[in-house]
């Protein structure tokens, strides 16, 4: 008995098509991070003018489709991002997979954490308020929008959830197809 070749043309094309949605690497936060307070920061920032973006390494993009990766990856937020100025609540992208910490905090020199992640980290002076990092791969854009998505949690629930009786309500749907 001949079997059809159509037969496994539709798993196939599922597979492939499953294969071409995945995630990516898992963004992982540093243990020392506060997701929490450093969004209340950003916040502050942002009502405060362009939040500071600066990078090292050999960037992937451009750097007006950096700043654009950075505003699309804070959810709930609308800020303007910048790569000129100095400011003590700055976000740092590190794309060199080194060691040296992003906010040149030197208590935070030699952790392990660091090596060979694409990181991002949200800096109050020489303190990471919140660091994560992912492995390199993928597309770049997503890969900040996703680093950026750890380090600042959308804070709907507690921020416009529904208080009843001590209790956070919250309605929604949510849906979203990223190129």
């Amino acid at each position: 008995m001949r079997r059809s070749p159509r037969r496994f043309a539709v798993p196939l094309s599922a597979m492939l098509l499953l294969g071409a949605c995945a995630t990516g690497p898992e963004v992982v936060l540093d243990p020392a991070s506060n997701p929490s307070e450093a969004r209340q920061l950003l916040v502050e920032a942002a009502a405060a003018g362009p939040v500071l973006v600066t990078w090292r390494g050999e960037a992937p993009l451009a750097e007006p489709e950096i700043l654009r990766a950075v505003e699309r990856g804070v959810r709930g937020l609308a800020l303007q991002a910048t790569a000129t100025g100095e400011a003590e609540r700055r976000l740092v992208l590190d794309f060199s997979g080194g060691a040296e910490p992003l906010c040149d905090d030197p208590a935070a020199a030699g952790s392990d954490f660091r090596r060979g992640l694409v990181k991002a980290a949200f800096c109050d002076g020489e303190r990471a308020v919140a660091l994560a990092g992912a492995e390199p791969g993928g597309d770049p854009r997503r890969l900040i929008w996703r680093l950026i998505g750890r380090l600042f949690p959308d804070d709907y629930p507690g921020t416009y959830g529904l208080d009843i009786f001590g209790n956070r309500i919250t309605f929604g749907f949510g849906a979203g197809f990223d190129l």
